[in-house]
């Protein structure tokens, strides 16, 4: 480890203490070799590096976080294909439930009553999932969007329950308390434990919707996303990390791709004056 000037500044006058300053930042240096994110930087790269909580961090950027990821899972061909190996993968055909009762009898009753409602549109409220393609789009929403709701709107007296998926968008995230009895659209009980979600009647996207929102109690919801720190309420996007990447990524190819356009549309570029066209025709 080479001396600062400092360091050699104050060695004129105490070598000793120059000996001291290199030993404990040799020291300093060998415990945070393992992580070399923790060193110091002498670029601007790690200005943005916050203490921040979750909550607040994702709060600021969850919005944006997901009109690009849905940009890029729309337009992008890489973010598509990731999103489906990732359903594929986790979901395939259904994960399929393991239903035992007390009495083999009471077993087929249940596993009669699982197929009529599952293996059926019966249990989607809009008629057009069975219970496997229910789980195939909420993780579908919940890798592009970072999360997604599951409603419990109503229930048949024949077949059960219904369920309704709807984007995160629906959750009024400006509903937000100091002492975290609100934590954007959901709020808490005294115990810690989700109590209800503040929810738009309409998706804000959708022409003509209001700011209208309903609270609903937690035990009809259902908010799949995934947990990446302690404390976090909201999920973001999986592919928040790749996002400026592959965008960038994709611009590179539309820009190479273009130019070889331009290259093939010509055979060769000729300049000449009004001289050299003419001795040229003289040739011909």
């Amino acid at each position: 480890m080479k001396p600062t000037v400092l360091d050699r500044l104050i060695g004129f006058f105490s070598p000793e203490a120059e000996t001291n300053r290199l030993q404990k930042r040799m020291k300093k240096d060998l415990l945070l070799r393992g992580y070399d994110a923790a060193k110091d930087f002498r670029t601007s790269d790690w200005v943005s590096a916050s203490k921040t909580s979750a909550n607040e961090e994702i709060k600021a950027a969850q919005k944006k976080l997901r009109e690009r990821s849905r940009d890029l899972t729309r337009n992008n061909p890489y973010s598509v294909r990731a999103k489906n190996v990732i359903v594929s993968n986790t979901v395939g055909a259904g994960i399929v439930a393991n239903i035992k009762g007390p009495t083999p009898q009471k077993t087929a009753e249940l596993k009669a009553l699982w197929k009529i409602w599952a293996e059926t549109t019966a249990c989607d409220a809009n008629g057009i999932h069975n219970f496997y393609g229910l789980q195939r789009l909420i993780l579908a929403t919940t890798v592009e969007s970072g999360e997604g709701l599951a409603l419990r709107v109503g229930r048949d007296p024949l077949t059960g329950p219904k369920i309704k998926l709807v984007e995160a968008d629906y959750i009024n995230s400006d509903q937000d308390k100091d002492d975290g009895s609100l934590v954007q659209g959901i709020a808490f009980d005294s115990k810690g434990r989700r109590s209800a979600y503040m929810l738009f009647k309409r998706h804000p996207g959708d022409k003509g919707a209001s700011n209208e929102f309903v609270k609903v109690p937690a035990a009809d919801v259902s908010h799949v996303f995934r947990q990446d720190r302690p404390g976090q309420v909201r999920g973001v996007p999986w592919f928040h990390a790749v996002i400026e990447a592959l965008k960038d990524f994709d611009d590179y190819q539309r820009a190479t791709l273009i130019g070889r356009k331009i290259a093939a549309c010509f055979a060769a570029f000729v300049t000449t004056n009004e001289i050299g066209r003419a001795s040229c025709r003289e040739r011909v």
